[in-house]
């Protein structure tokens, strides 16, 4: 059995279950999800996080840590009573994850698509989204089934708020999202944009396009997942430094799409984003 550690967003949980399931898959063993990161401390403090895998067709099998906490604060290398642990090395791909053997835990973020590609099928698959769009979301799905559709992803939030985060990651400024709207408009004819962000207000108030555009504000919380069904049924996508975005682009199943991505992944220059946008992916 493979046992990967789940950690942050919903995109970086998507990662992480995504290079677990591929490796699983070629050492034909079972994959196992430990969600115990987002459990209450030991000192009572609530993650922010939740786990949110929940929505998609992936089969749950879940397992716990032997002194998960003690093994997270005190750098323990062993769990479940010596079962070794594979730390991923680097924010770039690592070629050393492939020699993973059976009877592993996995840590890490696994950022790129080079850990999975081999079994993109497979990925695809598991992250079909449940349930049906209902409401809004289903007025919206299939609006955009019916015409041009381009997402646009605008992250801001925490980026924006949280000094640590916005100097390791950096925003994507707005000279991004103009010049990544004249691509398209460029390529794509009678494009209708569909605008999605944590901050729509910021958006109605700073960008002005020259196509019909409309913002869409209904999925926070838990339904957050929505936005990410809306992005990947567009035709093309722009996307921010956000693997929230990125997984929207990549579950678009248009063979035709443009996808539009920042060049500069992060603003830490210590971290290599390199392997982070599959190369048939436009970088501005």
């Amino acid at each position: 059995m493979l046992i990967v550690q789940l950690t942050g967003g919903l995109g970086n949980q998507m990662f992480q279950y995504a290079a677990g399931k591929a490796q699983a898959l070629r050492l034909n063993t079972e994959l196992y999800l430990d969600k115990t990161h987002f459990l209450t401390t030991p000192l009572g403090k609530e993650n922010l996080r939740q786990y949110e895998l929940s929505q998609f067709c992936i089969n749950e099998k879940f397992k716990q840590p032997t002194f998960h906490w003690i093994k997270k604060y005190l750098k323990v290398k062993q769990v479940y009573g010596g079962l070794k642990t594979y730390v991923d090395p680097h924010v770039h791909f690592s070629g050393d994850f492939f020699n993973v053997t059976d009877n592993i835990y996995i840590e890490g973020f696994f950022q790129s698509e080079q850990y999975f590609k081999d079994n993109k099928a497979v990925i695809r698959n598991d992250f079909k989204f449940k349930n049906s769009p209902q409401g809004l979301n289903l007025e919206l799905f299939n609006k955009i089934q019916c015409c041009n559709a381009i997402s646009v992803h605008v992250r801001r939030g925490d980026y924006v708020s949280n000094a640590e985060t916005l100097k390791s990651h950096g925003i994507c400024g707005l000279d991004y999202y103009q010049n990544s709207i004249q691509q398209i408009e460029s390529k794509v004819e009678n494009p209708y944009f569909f605008l999605f962000s944590d901050e729509p207000e910021w958006v109605k108030q700073n960008l002005k396009l020259n196509h019909p555009s409309e913002v869409v504000s209904n999925n926070k919380g838990e339904n957050s997942f929505e936005d990410m069904r809306l992005m990947s049924v567009c035709k093309h996508n722009i996307v921010a430094n956000s693997s929230f975005s990125w997984w929207g682009a990549w579950l678009n199943n248009n063979p035709n799409k443009i996808i539009i991505a920042p060049k500069k992944w992060f603003l830490n220059p210590d971290w290599d984003s390199k392997d982070i946008i599959p190369d048939s992916w436009i970088k501005i």
